[in-house]
């Protein structure tokens, strides 16, 4: 709520000639200001005290999220398994669930490689016939 001085003023002579407040409450309000500024001055004095500052402390939290985590080291034969894992995922996914299922039979019975091949000729049968009709 941005406010200018006289808008604020028009507010308040508004609110008490309706009733709603009531001028013992905007006195009291401005009373306390004095009191809730040195409240706050003595709590930023404590905060300076502790040192550091705080733009030390957000660049730290800065270059903790930068940080990178270490990744696994993979042998050849597990990168290689994960390769085609994707590559199987990417194309069943487009599948129906009967066609799912075919390729889930055929991954079982001769291995990821024929379950991809199968999977993608199914894919692009089932794109053609959507681009025809």
């Amino acid at each position: 709520m941005n406010w200018t001085a006289e808008e604020a003023r028009y507010a308040l002579d508004r609110l008490i000639a309706r009733r709603k407040i009531r001028p013992s409450d905007v006195e009291k309000a401005l009373g306390d200001r004095p009191k809730e500024i040195k409240d706050l001055r003595q709590k930023l004095a404590e905060l300076e005290s502790l040192g550091g500052g705080g733009r030390l402390q957000r660049a730290d939290k800065v270059k903790r999220r930068r940080i990178k985590r270490s990744r696994r080291k993979l042998s050849a034969r597990a990168r290689s398994q994960l390769r085609l894992q994707g590559k199987y995922m990417g194309y069943v996914r487009r599948l129906t669930a009967a066609q799912k299922n075919q390729v889930r039979k055929l991954r079982k019975d001769k291995g990821w490689e024929a379950a991809i091949r199968m999977a993608a000729g199914l894919g692009k049968a089932g794109l053609q016939r959507t681009q025809k009709g």
